[in-house]
């Protein structure tokens, strides 16, 4: 029985002496085994003993890799489930004395538990390949950008002063201000004294009910269309620039604007945005491969499931064979 390890060790040597001397070997360090973990018992129930090892199996296999980080980073949480854990082994104790897991619908429960923890160690088995085949190439991407450029068209932005002329009601304090036709007259009159050559920093600190421009002369700089109401949008998009335009209404009042400056929008390249549209795509196709697959596992277990049974109302009259 000791033929073979000394036959080895026999031509190990006459290898070695074959070879010319080696040079004196630096004394190697020897590595000092670590010391192994002490699996610390933290109960025992009758005979049973519960230890730190059987705990941590029971958080590795029923909670899930985002579960467990939270439990471990949460002050006190690791703690609080070995409390319930051991909890739980008291009154499953408890219940086997009552004889409750001799009961149908404990078996029942055991069941559909089975299916449910076998169900999920087949989806953990087949993720890498479902994955696989939700994968969503270059090619597939660049054919939704083609097909849909409108989406990655920017808005374009402006630039433009305005003054406010509030009308009551649109502003806070109720009733107080002007009405609708004397708001209208104010913002003529307003207009009329900037075509006249008044400055906007000027009218707009005296006369604009708009907190957030009157004291930059009515100011917006480079803000993207859809940003405020439709109405001012419009104006902006069609008013000849450098000039006060007619008074446009809001649901704020009367508004005097006045564009300084347009931007068009432009399109974004795909390479900026490929990376927005892959969740688009990878949804759907996640979808239909989970779909296929657990087709591919009805035909393969020979699963068939009935036709809905007919909703209860008068059946329809037998045909007449008679002619």
């Amino acid at each position: 029985m000791y033929r073979t390890p000394f036959l080895t060790l026999l031509t190990t040597l006459v290898a070695a002496q074959a070879l010319p001397p080696a040079p004196p070997a630096t004394p190697a360090k020897v590595a000092v085994p670590a010391k192994p973990k002490e699996d610390v018992v933290l109960a025992t129930l009758g005979k049973t003993v519960i230890r730190q090892s059987d705990f941590e199996t029971f958080v590795r296999l029923v909670f899930n890799e985002q579960q467990r980080q939270q439990i471990s980073t949460t002050p006190g949480a690791f703690d609080k489930v070995k409390a319930s854990y051991l909890d739980s082994l008291v009154m499953a104790a408890k219940a086997r004395k009552e004889d409750l897991g001799k009961t149908a619908d404990f078996r029942k429960q055991m069941e559909f538990a089975e299916i449910r923890v076998l169900a999920t160690a087949l989806i953990e088995h087949t993720k890498d390949e479902l994955k696989k085949r939700a994968e969503v190439t270059d090619a597939e991407l660049k054919a939704y950008y083609d097909k849909n450029l409108q989406q990655f068209q920017s808005k374009g932005s402006f630039t433009a002063r305005h003054i406010l002329i509030s009308v009551k009601g649109t502003q806070p304090g109720g009733d107080k201000g002007l009405s609708d036709e004397e708001a209208l007259a104010k913002a003529a009159k307003v207009r009329a004294e900037l075509q006249a050559g008044k400055s906007w920093q000027e009218l707009a600190k005296q006369h604009s009910d708009d907190p957030g421009s009157k004291e930059n002369g009515g100011l917006y700089e480079n803000i993207a269309y859809g940003k405020f109401v439709p109405a001012f949008d419009e104006a902006v998009r069609r008013q000849e620039p450098g000039k006060p335009g007619e008074p446009v209404k809001s649901n704020f009042g009367y508004h005097i604007i006045q564009v300084e400056k347009r931007t068009d929008g432009e399109l974004q390249p795909f390479d900026k945005v490929k990376e927005q549209i892959r969740p688009r795509l990878t949804a759907p196709k996640t979808e239909e491969a989970r779909k296929a697959y657990l087709e591919e596992c009805r035909k393969e277990v020979g699963f068939t499931e009935a036709a809905p049974a007919p909703k209860d109302g008068p059946k329809p009259a037998a045909p007449n064979s008679a002619h």
